[in-house]
């Protein structure tokens, strides 16, 4: 499979865990992997950010085992206090 394929399936793949989850209201997702995935290469990443429901940031922001639970996480820093 390409890269752009597993990149979109690895989004897919996140909007479901969000949605199941019941913890998130939205999730933006940013650069090639947003509204024109056609600039995606296999050069390209995720840039997302998760819009989460009240007293539920701490949760996701602790941890990223909901990420890594499906996907294998290679590198990962917190940017902001905010994520």
């Amino acid at each position: 499979m390409e890269k752009t394929e597993l990149l979109k399936q690895r989004l897919k793949e996140i909007v479901v865990f969000l949605e199941k989850s019941g913890e998130a209201w939205a999730l933006l997702s940013l650069g090639s992997c947003g509204g024109n995935q056609k600039r995606m290469d296999r050069y390209s990443d995720l840039d997302i950010f998760v819009v989460y429901k009240t007293k539920k940031k701490s949760r996701f922001l602790s941890s990223i085992d909901w990420l890594a639970s499906f996907a294998f996480v290679s590198f990962s820093f917190q940017n902001t206090v905010d994520g």
